[in-house]
């Protein structure tokens, strides 16, 4: 019966053997190697694929730890120059920084990024290397600081969890007290692209619409102007700050403190 077990045991680390030695090589990944940050580079074959090499081009086989002046900077494991498993990054004090998980050199699985105290600061998620289900971030203290989703849009949060500002790739919103308190976005007018800001009253109404034109390419006070839009973005006034610049600032106070402090020194 011993013998039986024996057997059945030393057939399994064979087979375990042959499977490591086919898959990774089992030297390469037994024997942990120590190397300085400036004795290999990265190469991109695209976007998403890096390929790990040392200085005369032979593509690194292994686990490794890598160093800088004495400091841990890196640890990864890779197989022909390819990133497998997790890749961890360092602050100085020897906490982790960042930690992603890779598959044959590309992006497969959770991204994390980590504050010096080792606190979670970031976290997100790759497949194939294109980013999936958006990003979360997180202020020191565990509470959620802003998230974006899958579509782009970004969330930001006070540390009591109320929105503060939302993003989108065409447009902006700010909140107060989690009322939406100003809106930014573009409008096509008939006399061009117009950047508009838009302020909202306690209860929900519009309070102001404004836009700004620059005129030329060349961005100065000459050629920018503060446009009064109604509702439907029709031009109701046209104020140079050059030309006025007091009625420009009331103007800008009207619509928001935070506009105004942005623009205080013009």
């Amino acid at each position: 019966m011993g013998l039986n077990i024996k057997r059945h045991n030393m057939k399994n680390v064979f087979l375990a053997c042959i499977l490591s030695f086919i898959l990774f090589n089992c030297e390469d990944i037994t024997i942990e190697k120590t190397i300085d940050k400036n004795d290999y580079f990265v190469e991109y074959a695209n976007e998403e694929l890096e390929i790990y090499k040392l200085n005369d081009e032979t593509r690194m086989n292994g686990i490794f730890k890598v160093t800088l002046k004495n400091l841990l900077m890196e640890s990864f494991f890779v197989k022909d120059g390819l990133l497998y498993d997790v890749y961890k990054t360092y602050h100085q004090n020897g906490i982790v920084a960042t930690e992603s998980m890779y598959l044959r050199g590309i992006k497969n699985g959770q991204e994390k990024f980590f504050y010096p105290s080792g606190k979670l600061k970031t976290k997100s998620s790759y497949r194939n290397g294109k980013k999936i289900n958006g990003t979360i971030s997180y202020y020191e203290d565990g509470a959620i600081q802003s998230k974006t989703n899958s579509k782009g849009t970004t969330e930001y949060y006070n540390t009591d969890g109320i929105v503060l500002y939302q993003s989108t790739s065409d447009q902006n919103k700010m909140f107060k007290d989690g009322k939406l308190s100003l809106e930014e976005y573009e409008h096509e007018h008939i006399t061009g692209l117009i950047s508009v800001v838009k302020s909202y009253k306690e209860d929900g109404s519009i309070s102001k619409i404004i836009g700004f034109r620059v005129d030329d390419e060349i961005t100065s006070e000459e050629n920018i102007f503060l446009l009064i839009l109604d509702e439907n973005h029709n031009i109701t006034d046209s104020i140079n700050p050059k030309h006025d610049m007091q009625k420009f600032m009331n103007v800008i106070k009207e619509v928001g403190p935070e506009l105004a402090n942005e623009l205080s020194n013009w």
